[in-house]
């Protein structure tokens, strides 16, 4: 089979000789090839760009295409991938492709809304509309997702869960408070939010590769040297483009999250210097894959053909992507774009000067007139302009990532590091403004009228302020007297940003982010909405897991068990009536009325599942489905019902109740089912949680109710149970019993007879809508079993 694979691979497999890659200037070492079939990508990816910009009527360009002397027009995709079988490359352009729509559609509407600021003070416009495109590239790439699932289940699973943990990555700004890191660090940063593990896994889909999960954490650290060279390319051959995004700006622009910037601030040194030592460092970890494949050789023989051909997936993106940046319009170089050297000063970004050197470049004025190659592009004239950028206003609040392509090595990450303003404590220059200015510009804002009267209630008694509105008891306190130690809110909330802190598939969210394709409403509700959920959620996790005598939650002790059970149970209280609070700033006044009859819902169905616990019961399977209904269901009924009622799109009182209904049964049988035979279940909740909790799931129930089956056995196991683990003969004992009496096959029978009147009642929704939602689909086919 693996010779098979090879020779099939020669037939679409086209070989770019050394010198075209050295009349290129190619900085990789690593061997470059084309697909055959790289003219059809092109045509693909130019009619999907033709279809996305007619429909959301943006002309977004995406610029992936680069014309290569000797082969002519080729996607980026084409040499990135050039194993991919024929049949699939289609597939992976256009989803490549697609990622690439959604980052110049953003691009393009943060340009927009800023453009719209500066000429207007009415920045009120219609937010679904604005939104359209971001939403047809996220129809689309869900789209895409769905076909690779029905073309092969197993290896678009591996690439939708690595593409998971991208966008959970870490910012860089966890690295260290002083922003200053390694290399080193920066590359392993860079492993996590780069997409290359989702490439890897993107390769393996194309060519029709199953590697072994052992076999895969075997090969991780030769794999991640060649990672870690395709990331580097793309910094390299990024950074002037980031430059000038940093200059273009106006507002307190923060420092690229580049590896040229990284070495820069660490080392002290000159952006040419750092260029250096970037393409020395890519060399390095190209050097050092190939000899750790030697090593590994040399140790255990000739290595499979599978695996040489896994090792092949992960050097060709860096030489291929780095010939395709080359020639690529997407990134310009210093001499494009008449860009001088750059230098860092107190964490600010400046063009060098001959008059504005800093201490640590001292003696290196001549690196200015030094001529250096297309990439550097530092004329030989000496250099004068404005060394520092205007900025005003504040700082973003958080570092921002832009949309990364599944093919990491071809896009850029913007995101930048911020503190508030300030960059390790420091006023960024540009930012310091004249008290007298900004108190006069104070006034202006405020006519003597408004200003009197915030006077008038600064000067009203403490009393008058309580009579007239709630408020915090900080209030109350005379100035000063107040133990600021006393963090009351931060002691309340601790157990419910413990739960929020553990690792989850983040269900609900996607549930809302999907939903939305129908009711386009705006971000601010929709983020309201969503904490409405999660805190409810939270809430509901603590309190269930004391009811039902957990220790485990997603394989981390529960809240209860670090913070007591009265801690835990004042935090979810809170949480809940945050929640409710939080459903007070949303424009329909119905959404309290529905928190409240879901709420309601909620507490009837842990009633029942409690009750029959506590009594030994053995509900019917109709009883228990009612149960699901009020407990599980309820929170995705609320969810669809306040997006409806936030939504101003025709349609939006079409009912999904059916679809709902059975999406809340789905969820609990299906995770009955995991919880007694799914190895993550196990690693996150314990072996058979559901049985040391007691539980009276749908599988003990067809075990109780089979009539051809003695189920007293069973029964009488949960009556005389003790408080605390069930014994792990006894799980064991119970769940052969379940599988000889059938109750495992009949629920697993049910979880998939569901799986296919989901997608019906999916089916009936979409068209009362008149619009196809594969996001919702999407959702739905990653809990498949």
């Amino acid at each position: 089979m693996d010779a098979n694979l090879r020779t099939t691979m020669s037939d679409y497999v086209i070989s770019i000789s050394g010198d075209t890659l050295r009349q290129a200037g190619v900085i990789s070492i690593f061997p470059a090839a084309l697909h055959r079939d790289h003219e059809l990508a092109v045509e693909d990816a130019r009619e999907l760009r033709h279809e996305f910009s007619s429909e959301v009527n943006m002309d977004v360009d995406t610029k992936t295409i680069s014309d290569v002397p000797g082969f002519g027009l080729c996607h980026v995709t084409s040499l990135a991938m050039p194993q991919c079988r024929p049949e699939r490359l289609s597939l992976l352009t256009v989803f490549t492709e697609t990622t690439f729509l959604n980052d110049g559609t953003e691009k393009i509407d943060s340009y927009n809304q800023r453009l719209k600021k500066a000429l207007s003070r009415d920045g009120h416009d219609n937010e679904p509309d604005r939104n359209a495109g971001i939403y047809k590239g996220k129809q689309l790439q869900a789209g895409y997702l769905i076909q690779m699932l029905q073309i092969d289940h197993d290896l678009a699973s591996a690439v939708m869960a690595t593409y998971s943990r991208t966008l959970d990555a870490v910012s860089i700004s966890s690295l260290g408070k002083s922003g200053l890191v390694s290399l080193e660090d920066y590359c392993n940063f860079r492993l996590s939010n780069s997409g290359m593990e989702t490439f890897q896994d993107m390769c393996c889909f194309g060519i029709g590769l199953k590697i072994d999960q052992k076999t895969k954490e075997k090969l991780a650290s030769i794999v991640n040297a060649a990672h870690k060279s395709t990331a580097l390319i793309n910094d390299y051959y990024s950074w002037p483009k980031e430059v000038k995004g940093y200059f273009d700006v106006e507002e307190n622009p923060n420092l690229p999250v580049n590896a040229v910037c990284v070495v820069m601030q660490y080392h002290e040194c000159s952006e040419k210097e750092a260029l250096k030592r970037i393409r020395d460092e890519i060399v390095a970890q190209q050097e050092l894959h190939l000899s750790m494949i030697k090593e590994l050789e040399e140790s255990e023989g000739p290595l499979p053909e599978t695996w040489r051909i896994y090792l092949e997936a992960a050097q060709y993106p860096a030489t291929g992507s780095e010939l395709w940046t080359i020639y690529s319009p997407r990134y310009p170089t210093k001499s494009d774009l008449n860009q001088p050297e750059c230098i860092i000063v107190d964490n600010t970004m400046k063009y060098k000067t001959t008059y504005d050197i800093p201490c640590g470049l001292a003696g290196r004025e001549s690196e200015v007139k030094t001529r250096q190659d297309i990439m550097t592009g530092m004329d030989s004239h000496p250099i004068s302009i404005l060394s520092t950028p205007v900025l005003a206003g504040d700082s973003e609040k958080a570092a921002e990532f832009n949309s990364f392509s599944m093919i990491a090595c071809a896009a850029e990450n913007h995101e930048r590091v911020t503190n508030g303003g300030k960059e390790n404590g420091i006023q960024r220059p540009g930012n310091n403004q004249n008290n007298s200015d900004i108190n006069a510009s104070a006034h202006e804002d405020c006519d003597s009228s408004s200003y009197k009267e915030g006077l008038r209630l600064h000067e009203q008694s403490d009393s008058d302020i309580f009579l007239q509105k709630a408020t915090e008891v900080s209030l109350l306190y005379p100035s000063g007297s107040l133990d600021k130690n006393l963090n009351s809110e931060q002691t309340v909330t601790s157990p419910s940003k413990y739960i929020a802190s553990l690792p989850s598939k983040n269900v609900r969210d996607k549930f809302l982010d999907a939903l939305n394709l129908w009711f386009r409403i705006p971000e601010e509700p929709l983020s309201r909405i969503k904490r409405i959920v999660g805190l409810l959620h939270h809430s509901s996790l603590m309190l269930d897991d004391i009811e039902d005598d957990s220790t485990l939650r997603r394989g981390m002790p529960c809240a209860h068990s670090l913070y007591g059970p009265a801690q835990t149970i004042n935090s979810a209280n809170y949480a809940f009536v945050t929640a409710f609070a939080e459903t007070l700033s949303l424009k329909n006044s119905s959404a309290t009325d529905m928190f409240i009859d879901e709420v309601q819902n909620m507490h009837r169905g842990q009633a029942m599942d409690l009750h029959w616990k506590y009594h030994t019961h053995c509900p019917t399977a109709d009883e228990y489905m009612q149960m699901i209904d009020n407990k599980t269901g309820a929170m995705f009924r609320l969810c669809v019902r306040l997006m409806q009622a936030e939504s101003n799109l025709a349609g939006h009182n079409i009912s999904p109740d059916p679809f709902v209904l059975q999406l809340g049964r789905y969820f609990q049988v299906r995770d009955d089912y995991q919880n007694l035979l799914s190895d993550e279940y196990s690693s996150q909740k314990g072996f058979c949680e559901d049985l040391d909790e007691g539980k009276i799931s749908l599988p003990i129930i067809y075990t109780i109710m089979n009539p051809s089956f003695n189920g007293s056995v069973i029964k009488g196991i949960f009556q005389h149970k003790v408080p605390g683990k069930m014994p792990l003969p006894t799980k064991k004992y119970i769940l052969e019993q379940m599988k000889q009496a059938g109750a495992l096959d009949m629920t697993l029978s049910l979880i998939q007879d569901m799986q296919k009147d989901l997608l019906d009642k999916l089916g009936a929704v979409e068209d009362a809508f008149g619009l196809k939602n594969p996001l919702v689909e999407l959702v739905l086919r990653r809990l498949w079993i």
